[in-house]
């Protein structure tokens, strides 16, 4: 196993060992003391939030780009009508990691302390849970979704049966790393997963199965994945101990209702786009809304699931929504950009990339982008509302905007494709604004006007960006070759990004500054070569109280806002 450069064998580790280190037994596997869910102090945060995203910054850059690259040759081996239906199946996927996450997973990580029998209950729910759906999904969904989809697309729902058993085997591993926080596992389990997984999936494509060639290399990933996740510590046995099982339900159960609506709002338009349009229409929709949306909401995806086991050992509120904040603005600061250089070299890029059959899919990725733009800053209100111990208010709240939602697509739908776009973009949006003045407002006391601080200085910084990358398109677009064009206009739509955001947000700048010293200082001594002057981190405030929050954690947390997921790349290519 590579070391980090920069910590050798030296890391950060709970107070508790794990199995696989010195010092680690029996006790690990079995129980979690209060001590290793407690509040953490700044330092232990910081060691924790830079080495995860050391190990996250190389691992997650060798999973999306071998995700990317076998996404690029499936897309000129499978057809577009494959790929329609492989986005209405492609649900079960997302049920399967959601439900056992949501259900165990999230009780395990918020919980203050745990013991064996948690452990030993949580493993037991997880094969049953897992068990039932598989067999559900075999012999019940099959009746339902033969009719509105037909029988092709039901041959896929059947295929993903299996990754309910797989998740439900590897959810207590994942949740006892996850809350140790010891990303450096999560990081090499799930690259590992999705370089397999991409291979499988091509091999198996350009043996002729189609879309099942996905399937089939995404499971083959998942279990790569759990492997690794299970290899993370000594196993737990299943066991029967209902007191702590209800426990964890009466956490669950809700996060699960939650998630329920969360993965359906991911998902409706594609069941309504499947019911009412051909195969070749939701296949272009699904390529547009994945480079679009998708691939920044792994992004955010994975922060997510980072600052969720960070958020419950910060018992302050404030302290906690001062994390949040640095979280948030460096998130968009990182993805804002990338989507609008893509929405100004779609034109381009897209054909070049994807091939010419996919040419109808450029005009719908750019009015998406906008929604990807909303998409990314949405993802990360659900671990602010469950650290706060609100379950049935994220519930609710995804609910109502799953049911405006589905009304939306569905009424677009008898318009065409662009028009279902410019409705889900313009949804994105409302849905966005409503979160912050309605569902934060009142779970955890957020000011109405945060949006305007989370996204300000980066939807400014990217104007710029957007026009310089725009106009050296169209100027060089029958010029220079395509990689040409696309360097040239990414290199100057970067720096005339860098320099706005510089010049609009110190806040944002020190952020960026701070993750880029911390994880590629190299790139970092480069930036003080292209852009003089001082690039100092923020010195910490002194606190003047015991509830003000330290400005230092909210900096160190918000480097934990650089990882590239591929939590999500188990869902979608």
């Amino acid at each position: 196993m590579a070391i980090v450069p920069g910590y050798g064998r030296r890391r950060w580790t709970p107070r508790v060992p794990a199995p696989d280190e010195p010092g680690g037994g029996p006790q690990d596997a079995g129980a979690a003391t209060p001590a290793s869910g407690a509040s953490m102090s700044d330092n232990e945060l910081r060691e924790a939030a830079f080495l995860g995203v050391r190990w996250f910054a190389v691992t997650q850059a060798i999973a999306q780009i071998t995700t990317l690259a076998a996404a690029v040759v499936l897309a000129r081996l499978i057809s577009p009508a494959d790929f329609g239906r492989l986005a209405i199946a492609i649900i079960v996927s997302e049920f399967s990691l959601m439900i056992s996450n949501e259900t165990i997973g999230t009780p395990l990580v918020q919980r203050p302390d745990i013991t064996r029998k948690h452990l030993e209950g949580a493993t037991l729910l997880g094969l049953m849970i897992g068990i039932a759906l598989a067999l559900l999904t075999l012999f019940a969904i099959p009746l339902v979704t033969t009719p509105v989809f037909g029988a092709r697309t039901t041959d896929l729902f059947r295929l993903f049966a299996p990754q309910f058993a797989i998740t439900g085997l590897m959810i207590v591993p994942q949740a006892r790393l996850q809350r140790d926080l010891r990303f450096r596992r999560i990081g090499l389990s799930e690259a590992t997963g999705v370089v397999v997984s991409s291979i499988i999936s091509v091999a198996l494509a350009i043996a002729g199965l189609g879309a099942a060639a996905y399937v089939l290399g995404m499971l083959i990933g998942v279990l790569i994945m759990a492997l690794g996740y299970i290899s993370g510590g000594r196993p737990v046995m299943p066991r029967w101990h209902p007191k702590e099982m209800r426990e964890l339900l009466g956490f669950g159960l809700p996060a699960t209702a939650a998630g329920f609506a969360g993965v359906s709002y991911r998902n409706v338009d594609y069941m309504i786009l499947g019911a009412r349009l051909s195969s070749v229409i939701v296949g272009f929709y699904y390529r547009a809304f994945t480079i679009g949306v998708e691939y920044e909401r792994r992004l955010s995806g994975i922060v997510a699931r980072i600052a969720f086991p960070v958020y419950t050992r910060t018992e302050d509120p404030e302290r906690r929504l001062a994390l949040r904040l640095r979280i948030v603005r460096v998130n968009v600061v990182l993805v804002y950009p990338m989507l609008a250089l893509f929405i100004a070299l779609a034109p381009t890029l897209v054909p070049w990339l994807f091939g010419a059959h996919w040419t109808p899919a450029i005009l719908p990725a750019q009015i998406l982008a906008v929604a990807g733009m909303a998409s990314c800053v949405r993802n990360l209100h659900g671990p602010t509302v469950l650290a706060a111990g609100r379950p049935k208010a994220l519930f609710l709240f995804c609910c109502a905007e799953t049911l405006a939602y589905a009304a939306t697509v569905w009424v677009a739908s008898s318009h065409g494709l662009t028009i279902v776009c410019v409705a889900v973009s313009g949804f994105q949006l409302a849905s966005l604004l409503i979160a912050y003045t309605v569902l934060l407002h009142s779970t955890v006391g957020m000011a109405r006007t945060q949006i305007f601080r989370d996204l300000g200085p980066a939807v400014l910084a990217s104007t710029p960006l957007l026009l310089v990358a725009m106009a050296l398109r169209r100027a060089l677009a029958d010029q220079v070759p395509v990689p040409v064009l696309l360097i040239l206009a990414g290199a100057a739509g970067g720096t005339v990004y860098l320099l706005a955001l510089r010049a609009l947000s110190k806040e944002a700048w020190s952020d960026v500054a701070l993750l880029t010293q911390r994880v590629l200082p190299g790139v970092e001594r480069l930036g003080r070569r292209l852009l003089p002057g001082p690039v100092r981190s923020p010195r910490p405030e002194r606190a003047t109280g015991p509830s003000r929050p330290s400005q230092t954690s909210a900096l160190n947390a918000a480097a934990r806002a650089a990882i590239k997921s591929t939590s999500e790349a188990q869902s979608r290519s």
